[in-house]
């Protein structure tokens, strides 16, 4: 969750480029090849957005023919390696860690920065919900999950569990307590986040499953080997999923939780079973 692993710019540079251009009809403008690799390394030596004087150097017939040959990405199309080669190995959307990342989202939106459509640097595997929400909004006020740099080992996404009329209820925030003054802008980014994605309402309603479901696995039979059970998924989360990943955060809060006791634990799937079963 939030981050990505950055593609390749040398292989956007030689291969997607070239490609692009055989496919379309920029075959016929001049350099247009150069102007696009210039176009590239600027949007990587800036870590993910270019100004409109670099843009400028695409004219705007040549934008069109790129937004257009989005299409191209498509299944069967001939530059839906592009879209294979980014979605492949992403587990979950980077920007909730909910769904499958089975969409590509426009960082800098192609509506309006055309000559990036289809620059891998710029696609960003997502969950359809996300990217419905975050759509054409203001780019900047987001996240760039291949170029945002967050403090290491800060965990700042919390778990709240509780138990309200004997059922697990879990809200979740923000603390950016230990933050570094110099991650403020990225502060800002992830409230913003938030909001614009409805992020801690999918999260709470997503919770409530985890936590059936952690409690139907759950097969120890004391307290203390309660505890090592779940400090054991604990670890197995954040090496799998990261530290600031909301099922990071639900094993921590559940750690964490003042009546955790594995009658309650046992209680609830008793009660959970009669409900099914009724």
């Amino acid at each position: 969750m939030w981050k990505l692993n950055k593609p390749d710019i040398n292989r956007a540079k030689k291969e997607d480029i070239k490609k692009l251009v055989q496919n379309t009809k920029l075959v016929s403008f001049g350099n247009i090849e150069n102007r696009l690799k210039a176009l590239y390394k600027n949007y990587d030596t800036q870590d993910g957005q270019v100004n409109n004087q670099q843009l400028g150097n695409i004219q705007q017939g040549e934008a069109q023919i790129i937004y257009n040959a989005y299409n191209l990405t498509y299944k069967g199309k001939k530059l839906n390696y592009i879209r294979a080669e980014l979605c492949e190995n992403v587990l979950s959307c980077p920007y909730c860690g909910i769904n499958q990342a089975d969409t590509l989202d426009h960082y800098m939106p192609k509506i309006k920065y055309k000559a990036l459509a289809v620059c891998r640097m710029n696609l960003i595997p997502m969950c359809p919900t996300c990217n419905r929400l975050k759509k054409d909004k203001t780019y900047n006020n987001f996240v760039h999950c291949y170029y945002q740099e967050f403090p290491r080992g800060i965990k700042f996404l919390k778990a709240d569990v509780k138990m309200i009329k004997n059922v697990f209820t879990v809200s979740f925030d923000y603390d950016f307590t230990h933050f570094p003054k110099k991650y403020n802008s990225l502060i800002n980014k992830l409230k913003t986040q938030q909001t614009e994605v409805n992020l801690f309402s999918r999260m709470r309603k997503a919770a409530i499953s985890f936590i059936n479901d952690l409690c139907e696995e759950c097969c120890v039979n004391n307290n203390e080997d309660l505890k090592k059970w779940l400090e054991r998924r604990k670890c197995d989360s954040i090496k799998s999923r990261g530290l600031n990943d909301w099922q990071s955060a639900i094993w921590e809060g559940m750690l964490t939780f003042p009546d955790l006791d594995i009658k309650v634990i046992e209680s609830y799937k008793k009660k959970r079973t009669y409900n099914v079963g009724a």
